[in-house]
């Protein structure tokens, strides 16, 4: 059986080179943990897990923070109020933003915070 052929050198070299650029760009994305820690790492805090929430917390100062990323914003605010349940620390939220895309997430946050009144600090994880 002979197999046709579809394109010469020119178009084999342009698709290893898109292969080679999607297989690096792969590699630079970490999960919400990787970026969580070396944002709380920053402040001199600590990443705590708990069991009632997925998303790491992060401790530092006066704050216990949820991060996510940005598509997950609504999560950071509960799990940001039940970090503090058990303790004397203030919650926050800090959203993950990969893209300048993921900006209208942390403005529809704050909206959110600002219309019901939360007492709830954001701040923003950009990689």
């Amino acid at each position: 059986m002979r197999y046709k052929k579809i394109c010469g050198r020119p178009c084999a070299a342009l698709l290893l080179a898109l292969a080679l650029a999607a297989s690096t760009a792969k590699a630079t994305v970490f999960s919400e943990a990787q970026y969580a820690r070396a944002w709380c790492q920053e402040r001199q805090g600590r990443i705590i897990r708990l069991t009632g929430t997925p998303l790491p917390i992060c401790e530092f100062g006066q704050y216990r923070v949820a991060a996510a990323f940005a598509t997950n914003w609504a999560a950071t605010i509960g799990s940001a109020y039940f970090a503090t349940i058990d303790s004397d620390k203030k919650p926050g939220a800090a959203l993950i933003l990969q893209n300048k895309g993921d900006r209208q997430y942390y403005n529809l946050l704050n909206r959110v915070i600002g219309k019901q009144h939360l007492p709830l600090r954001t701040w923003i994880i950009q990689p």
